[in-house]
């Protein structure tokens, strides 16, 4: 869920810039800790995947634009950290290249989609026990699509964004029925890229 122009409150705008930059140096810094990422054909082509998910962007309202993030097919495949540091440069690759989102708006879609979205539905995925990989996938994107729906809904209500009924239910419809495809979506891209390995879940169960 990208703000395609400029944030209207310009202080709110800066903070979220400073807090993308802190994002970004603390994950990269913890990725340089770990053990070094191998990288491999699966990883390879969930980044492209997920990238194509990010370009594929639905205007709705207000110069607001809904998508699918792949956040969560990245944790699954390279882990929740990297996976907040890759998709935090996806944007800025995605600010600078497509225009979506500017310098006042790019630390707000840093935080709400590579971070905030990520951290929620990788614990959803992994706290709620649900019969089989395909219902926890499904539950966990969609939620995570409901919680950035609503972190929208309630930014734009502090903004210069006059914010109506029709305005919030349009946003939160379509957020959540983009979460529910990229829930499916996500659990087929996973299966067919890890379909090699036969202990795909093993970790996760």
């Amino acid at each position: 869920m990208h703000i395609l122009g400029s944030y209207p409150d310009h202080y709110l705008a800066m903070i979220f810039c400073l807090l993308a930059v802190v994002v970004i140096m603390f994950t990269f810094i913890r990725c340089r800790r770990t053990a070094p990422w191998q990288e491999t054909e699966k990883s390879a082509a969930a980044l492209i995947i997920t990238a194509l998910m990010n370009i594929l962007c639905l205007p709705v309202v207000k110069g607001i634009a809904i998508h699918m993030s792949g956040v969560l097919l990245l944790t699954l495949l390279i882990g929740p950290v990297r996976t907040i540091l890759y998709h935090a440069l996806l944007q800025v690759l995605l600010c600078i290249t497509l225009q979506y989102g500017n310098i006042a708006s790019i630390g707000l879609n840093i935080i709400n989609i590579s971070l905030m979205q990520t951290c929620c539905g990788y614990y959803i995925f992994r706290k709620f026990a649900l019969p089989g990989p395909a219902m926890r996938i499904g539950r966990a994107v969609t939620s995570s699509s409901l919680l950035l729906a609503i972190l929208v809904i309630i930014e734009l209500s502090v903004t210069d964004y006059a914010v109506t009924g029709a305005v919030i239910f349009t946003i939160a419809v379509t957020g959540i029925l983009v979460g529910f495809l990229e829930g499916l979506l996500t659990y087929r891209i996973y299966v067919f890229i890890s379909a090699s390995d036969t202990n795909t879940w093993a970790e996760y169960r």
